[in-house]
């Protein structure tokens, strides 16, 4: 283990301990509730994690002390994930010179910014009879921006977000994607020197991770959208506008956000499948977001794209993916696949109450940090819950891991992809 993996695995266990101690404190915990050190355990890699599976009500369990000890334990995870992600990509696979105490500057700025956007427009577009004052309804933007753009899946509300209204949902969509997309990409889109660099050569194009980043999250979204929108359209309200965002929050939320606006038990057996689809592949390389990442699924197409263009027409790949990225990639998905294998099993041993489909679904979204759950979560056994949580651990520190030493540019190739 490196010593980027080293400092990500303990800072996280450290961060993790220190939660669940806070969390413990009376102070945190509303007048005549009681937590065991399981869930609150549980609530502390939750949050830290970025998953957003609970076997808590949030709003009614923790006082608002305890609930700015999540909102801190999420922003920790975000921070983290993004800073040790984008260093090692820039520092170790780019072979760039940036301290991480400057990288770490810009990503904070980067987050805080887009996080206070979305809080503005989540504030400007809540139904105010949601709140009983604009204090709460500040409080609330402010909670529910963070965890959208870390993509935890964290929320204060009762049921998710189920019942807000459709403009509540389109902002959400637009924190969690800037969220999922990775910060370097978003950087180069957005940062004044890039702007100025491609004004002043139209041609350049933007890197390659960003341009997958692009395609795939275009791709994915308009596949997914489509697939809820036939297969579940009844869930949505009669009109044709409200029908559409929610098929596309549905597909956005489910590469790793993890927000429910819907009962996840009322859809059919297609859509349930294509959420697990969806959360195995998760989000963009460098982001908040969790799962396989859409660039691992990425490389496997494009080499296939790359043998049947030299098959067919006798021509080499404009994107060189080399033997060795394609032997990681690989690595990568056979890994997350094994996990999701074992800790289903596991549970299939110890909860014997709940069908292989719930339980399936539930460790593909522990693995991938996701947090959507068919409601089964809290009613696990003490074993299960401990199951869930070492996935969730393993699916953030030793899969980003993965990534990280997978990442090495191969000399032939001009262009660096990143997975994981």
């Amino acid at each position: 283990m490196n010593s980027i993996a080293k400092t990500l695995f303990s800072s996280f266990t450290l961060v993790v301990l220190i939660g669940f101690t806070l969390l413990r404190l009376p102070i945190m915990i509303k007048d005549g509730i009681e937590i065991n050190y399981i869930d609150t355990l549980f609530t502390a890699v939750s949050a830290t994690c970025l998953t957003g599976l609970t076997v808590l009500n949030i709003g009614d369990t923790f006082t608002i002390q305890g609930q700015i000890v999540l909102l801190l334990l999420i922003q920790f995870g975000g921070l983290s994930v993004l800073t040790f992600a984008n260093y090692f990509i820039r520092n170790i696979a780019s072979k760039a010179n940036q301290s991480i105490k400057t990288l770490f500057k810009e990503i904070l700025i980067f987050t805080l910014a887009f996080e206070l956007i979305g809080a503005v427009g989540l504030f400007t577009v809540w139904d105010h009879s949601l709140f009983i004052s604009t204090n709460e309804r500040i409080y609330y933007s402010i909670f529910h921006s963070i965890s959208a753009f870390c993509n935890a899946g964290f929320s204060l509300f009762d049921d998710s977000i189920i019942g807000i209204n459709v403009y509540s949902q389109m902002v959400l969509i637009s924190i969690i994607v800037i969220g999922s997309f990775g910060f370097s990409g978003i950087r180069e889109i957005v940062h004044p020197k890039a702007v100025r660099e491609r004004i002043n050569n139209p041609k350049q194009l933007l890197h390659v991770n960003t341009r997958i980043s692009i395609n795939t999250m275009v791709i994915i979204s308009f596949v997914g959208s489509a697939g809820f929108y036939v297969m579940d359209m009844y869930n949505a309200s009669d009109k044709m506008f409200d029908k559409i965002v929610w098929s596309l929050f549905q597909a956005v939320t489910a590469r790793s956000a993890g927000f429910n606006a819907v009962d996840l038990n009322t859809l059919n057996n297609g859509s349930i499948g294509l959420l697990i689809l969806l959360m195995f592949v998760g989000a963009s390389s460098g982001s908040t977001g969790g799962g396989v990442k859409s660039s691992t699924i990425a490389v496997l197409i494009l080499r296939l794209k790359a043998k049947l263009t030299r098959a067919l027409k006798g021509e080499p790949s404009s994107i060189w993916i080399s033997d060795l990225l394609l032997k990681k990639a690989l690595l990568l998905i056979k890994v997350t696949i094994a996990s999701i294998t074992a800790g289903t099993a596991l549970l299939y041993f110890t909860e014997a109450d709940f069908n292989i489909r719930q339980l399936l679904f539930e460790q593909v979204s522990a693995i991938t940090t996701t947090g959507l759950s068919l409601g089964i979560t809290s009613e696990l056994s003490s074993i299960g819950k401990c199951i869930v949580m070492l996935s969730m651990f393993f699916g953030r520190t030793v899969l980003l891991n993965i990534a990280f030493t997978s990442n090495e540019v191969d000399s032939k190739s001009d262009d660096e992809i990143f997975i994981g």
